[in-house]
């Protein structure tokens, strides 16, 4: 027997709903999943500061690992997979460096193109420079959470149902990207001004 069509609607409202929620819990659970990894990810502290990425250009060795050009690329392109194992193999060297040392010495290159190196500590990222870095793309996630949540319970309508998922799926871009965007940003040039090797600004800063 067919089920009449008020009754339907209903069942399929149901069940969007649950969708909807699913999706938000998973933008919820990615969210503090993107802040846990920063937090724990080896950074490097001076006396003056916290290198937050290691994508600036100015570091070139880390111990014995060079970061080359194509360390920081996010994506990164490979023709034979020998230099994808490679490149893979080089971030694990890294990783693996960073996570048995609590020191290490780290060459940097001068605005007048010399190599000098100074020590500095290892560990994780204060959940505080985290947070600092990071709330305006989650809340950016937030307010897209809290407009698709708005649209779907105002508007019943199919148009309001897929605002209301096309929210959710920007609140979900945003919270997955977020750890890679900030992990890869510029590190910033007042840490490394203020480092006795790199005592003047960058070149192209």
């Amino acid at each position: 027997m067919r089920l009449p069509r008020r009754t339907r609607l209903l069942q399929s409202r149901a069940w969007q709903g649950r969708t909807l929620a699913l999706l938000m819990l998973c933008t919820g659970g990615l969210g503090f999943l993107g802040v846990y990894t920063l937090h724990t990810s080896p950074a490097l502290s001076f006396e003056t500061g916290m290198v937050f990425s290691l994508a600036d250009p100015a570091l070139q060795r880390i111990k014995e690992v060079s970061l080359e050009p194509s360390f920081v690329q996010r994506l990164p392109e490979f023709f034979t997979r020998s230099a994808e194992t490679a490149w893979w193999h080089h971030h694990a060297q890294l990783y693996t460096l960073l996570m048995s040392h609590r020191t290490v010495p780290v060459t940097v290159r001068g605005p007048q193109g010399v190599l000098t190196t100074e020590q500095a500590i290892v560990g994780p990222m204060p959940l505080a420079n985290v947070l600092h870095r990071t709330w305006l793309i989650y809340l950016v996630a937030l307010l897209y959470l809290l407009s698709a949540l708005s649209v779907f319970q105002r508007h019943r309508s199919l148009q309001g149902t897929l605002l209301a998922f096309f929210f959710v799926a920007c609140a979900l871009y945003f919270t997955s990207a977020a750890p890679s965007s900030v992990a890869l940003s510029r590190c910033s040039q007042a840490v490394f001004n203020s480092l006795s090797f790199a005592s003047m600004p960058l070149p192209g800063g």
